[in-house]
């Protein structure tokens, strides 16, 4: 068995790989993008949780 040097740089990726990843990203973004703020509570999206947290035992 033949032992590696750890300070040896990992290969290349090929102009393939490349390819592949930045499309991959590419349509993670655009998934992203496609997201709207309307699905989210209004509660949760303009508050921290601790301050709704709070506000919800002022009532009790």
């Amino acid at each position: 068995m033949e032992w590696k040097d750890a300070r040896e740089p990992e290969p290349k990726r090929g102009a393939q790989d490349q390819k592949l990843i930045a499309l991959e990203l590419s349509g993670i973004v655009s998934l992203c993008r496609g997201l709207s703020l309307d699905s989210v509570p209004l509660a949760t999206a303009a508050k921290p949780v601790g301050t709704a947290a709070r506000r919800d035992n002022d009532h009790m």
